[in-house]
């Protein structure tokens, strides 16, 4: 992430999604904290 490669990124907030989805976390949360982290991380 310290290069912030976006290819890099796209294919780890597949893995977290899909990751956090199987235990039982709600997907519409999940991607609100991707979007802050991404935020936080200045990736846009």
């Amino acid at each position: 992430m310290g290069k912030k490669q976006r290819s890099v990124l796209d294919k780890m907030k597949v893995q977290f999604v899909e990751g956090a989805t199987k235990k039982g976390h709600p997907k519409n949360a999940l991607e609100k904290i991707w979007t802050d982290w991404e935020a936080f991380a200045q990736y846009d």
